[in-house]
């Protein structure tokens, strides 16, 4: 069995196990420089410790970020044990160590942020200013992904009940809640829209549905008018902290199954990290100086 022959079955098995084209896409890019490192037509037999170590200090010593070095190297072990399992390998894949991704803590806006980002997104097109209002508001007050958001159709918006029908990752159906403000927004777009707004929600300006590039454009382009940082990920972000802190300074329990399932994380653990921030930001704002109760300083 070739490297490239092993790629392929390993790729016919995600397939088959119902992998979006985004994943495989991902796992293409993520492998595609091991493949060529190893050599297509080199025999799996051949895949030592010594030659995977040898890639991954490659790996470590190019200009990509350490986040995108962990994710590399994660999906190559991934790739290497489904190889063990089905050809043998002269080592354990799980030998191999797996860096940890460096976190970030991501801008959680202020009220006066949030205002500068609605008014700058303002446009000479009214439609198009309704339009671009809600699709922030979808991502900052309902926790939207950039793909959920091209995805939504009209069906799947109850104004009445004021949630959504998601599908997320996978195409995993959820519901999530549709704030009052994200409501104003999209009827204010679905009103003022020279197209009719029957099937996909958000429609570009000839009138065909928004693409995710679309939308990463326009999202894009909001962020270099800005004097902070803006970004479809960050948007979702802010959601989840938010709901949180609101859920905190009203005396409730912040219950993270039920945010798992508004944010459609796959992972309990990823849900709780958004709670570990607002925690953090909870306990700071509620925290008071010493040294501001020190007299006689100089």
């Amino acid at each position: 069995m070739t490297v490239i022959e092993a790629y392929e079955s390993f790729n016919l098995s995600k397939k088959l196990a119902g992998l979006t084209d985004a994943s495989l896409k991902d796992y293409y890019y993520c492998l595609k420089g091991f493949i060529s490192y190893a050599g297509n037509d080199t025999n799996t037999s051949l895949l030592d410790e010594s030659l995977v170590n040898a890639y991954i200090l490659s790996l470590h010593q190019s200009a990509l970020s350490r986040s995108t070095v962990a994710t590399y190297i994660r999906n190559l072990q991934i790739f290497l044990r489904y190889i063990a399992d089905n050809w043998g390998l002269p080592f354990s894949p799980e030998t191999i160590k797996v860096p940890k991704s460096p976190k970030k803590k991501l801008r959680v806006y202020s009220s006066e942020d949030v205002v500068l980002i609605f008014n700058t997104c303002q446009t000479s097109v009214p439609w198009i200013t309704a339009r671009n209002r809600a699709v922030i508001a979808l991502m900052l007050d309902s926790g939207l992904r950039l793909k959920e958001v091209a995805s939504l159709r009209l069906e799947d918006i109850s104004f009445t009940d004021k949630r959504l029908k998601v599908y997320g990752k996978g195409d995993k159906e959820r519901y999530t809640l549709l704030g009052d403000v994200s409501v104003r927004y999209l009827r204010q777009y679905i009103d003022l829209c020279p197209y009719p707004v029957s099937g996909y929600v958000f429609l570009s300006d000839n009138g065909t549905p928004l693409t995710k590039s679309g939308i990463q454009t326009f999202v894009t382009r909001l962020a270099d008018k800005l004097p902070f940082p803006l970004s479809c990920h960050v948007l979702r972000h802010n959601f989840a902290t938010n709901y949180c802190i609101m859920k905190a300074e009203h005396g409730e329990q912040i219950d993270a199954y039920t945010l798992k399932t508004l944010m459609g994380h796959s992972s309990i653990s990823t849900t709780e990290g958004y709670i570990h921030c607002a925690l953090e930001l909870l306990a700071v704002k509620s925290s008071s100086s010493y040294l501001s109760t020190v007299s006689g300083l100089p």
